[in-house]
């Protein structure tokens, strides 16, 4: 089985991630990551920590017993951790070249 190397989602980064020491993989390269206040990084690791619970108690509950409010409270967690993350990446590449160029 290989395991793919996760790379930084800011486009035109190609920094390898890795784990924190708790074993959460970090969200974006240092660099990026710096860019963002704190606000930012705490929404981020909220969304992040809110979808993990509900994709445990997902994987944990056998498919024929699951009931449907987990699947929504899954779905939504899941849509708002790709809001946010999507909101982190605009505001980490403010300024860099690429997303100028896209803008052109």
């Amino acid at each position: 089985m290989s395991s793919s190397v996760r790379t930084c989602p800011v486009p035109g980064c190609h920094a390898s991630l890795g784990t924190t020491r708790n074993g959460n993989p970090y969200l974006m390269c240092p660099r990026h990551y710096a860019k963002l206040d704190n606000a930012a990084r705490l929404k981020i690791w909220r969304a992040f920590g809110s979808w993990q619970r509900l994709e445990r108690k997902y994987l944990s509950t056998l498919p024929t017993l699951r009931p449907p409010a987990l699947l929504e409270a899954r779905a939504l967690a899941i849509r708002t951790y790709i809001d946010v993350r999507d909101d982190c990446v605009r505001k980490a590449s403010e300024g860099e070249i690429e997303q100028l160029q896209v803008a052109l």
